[in-house]
């Protein structure tokens, strides 16, 4: 599978920033645990294949394209810095999903590495691309799109005993072709993150990409028919011709367009608190205390053990965004 884009990581941040994020996340995922370097480059190179640090996704510090889910929306809805922004998304066919805001890439980094480790069962374990693709998607992190597959609730029995599908194994092949396209990337910038002066714990929420921008990520999507479409122009006609009968009448769970025109600032963006939504208009959240700041991390960090798991499908990476509860 070919690399989508040559890189998603410099059009959002400094690709050593968000690694420096990623190893001070892990000491607090697990401070008495030694960094698993292999494995965080891992996870960090899915991070950049799916899309997540595009120009899309840009201001909102979400590392593993996670959907902002009821639990999430009320979890934080009294916290500065958090928020929702609304993107496309394909389950199979394009609705508009309203994905997580996170007040640092500190935070946004120790959610994203609490899940992965615990799916691939111990970061510092994973040694190679095919492991990784292999385990996550054993554990339901992605799914692919190859059949017939095994179901889920059976595919762990099946790897250890080999009996996994065809289509099984032509999907986790997909998964190695997209970490070997970003891994290069994503381990030269662990590899520089110690020496970033950037502080990945620091308060930094948009500004965003606009709105049409956010529903016609192309250049190439599938339309609500199904057919693939190349998309030139960036505007909502095109992302309303994209989306069809969704544009207007959302899958439920999805908002339409008039729903993102009608959010504060009519961007598609939904910041949580009273406080930060005249900052949002302006592409920046107020500035939480260091203390609230750590103290939505450790909560965080304890509360994704026990988080729901379910996926829906990535429009330009043949991978999953996380919908996470």
């Amino acid at each position: 599978m070919p690399c989508a884009v040559p890189s998603g990581m410099v059009t959002a941040l400094r690709a050593s920033l968000a690694g420096r994020a990623l190893l001070a996340a892990w000491s607090v995922h697990a401070p008495q645990t030694a960094v698993p370097s292999t494995g965080i480059a891992l996870a960090f190179a899915w991070a950049i294949g799916e899309g997540s640090f595009t120009r899309y996704y840009a201001g909102t510090n979400n590392f593993g394209s996670y959907h902002a889910t009821v639990r999430f929306q009320q979890a934080h809805s009294s916290a500065p810095g958090y928020g929702m922004v609304a993107l496309l998304d394909h389950a199979p066919l394009p609705y508009i999903a309203r994905m997580r805001v996170y007040p640092s890439l500190l935070i946004g980094a120790t959610d994203f590495l609490t899940l992965v480790d615990r799916d691939v069962g111990g970061l510092g374990t994973v040694q190679t691309a095919q492991d990784y693709a292999q385990r996550t998607y054993v554990a339901g992190y992605y799914q692919g799109f190859h059949t017939p597959v095994t179901p889920l609730a059976q595919r762990a029995a099946a790897a250890k005993a080999g009996t996994l599908t065809a289509g099984d194994q032509a999907n986790i092949a997909d998964g190695v072709s997209l970490l070997n396209c970003y891994l290069p990337e994503a381990q030269a910038a662990i590899a520089a993150a110690p020496s970033d002066s950037g502080d990945p714990s620091a308060v930094s929420v948009g500004p965003f990409a606009p709105l049409a921008s956010r529903l016609t990520p192309g250049p190439r999507l599938v339309d609500y028919t199904g057919a693939t479409v190349t998309v030139s122009a960036h505007t909502l006609d095109v992302a309303a011709q994209i989306l069809g009968p969704a544009a207007t009448s959302p899958p439920a769970g999805a908002v339409s367009i008039a729903d993102c025109l009608a959010a504060p600032g009519g961007d598609g963006v939904w910041m949580f608190t009273a406080r930060s939504t005249a900052a949002a208009q302006s592409g920046r959240a107020s500035a939480p205390s260091s203390a609230t700041i750590w103290t939505a991390v450790l909560v965080g960090a304890a509360g994704a053990a026990a988080a729901a798991v379910t996926t829906s499908a990535l429009e330009h990476a043949r991978a999953r965004r996380r919908v996470k509860a």
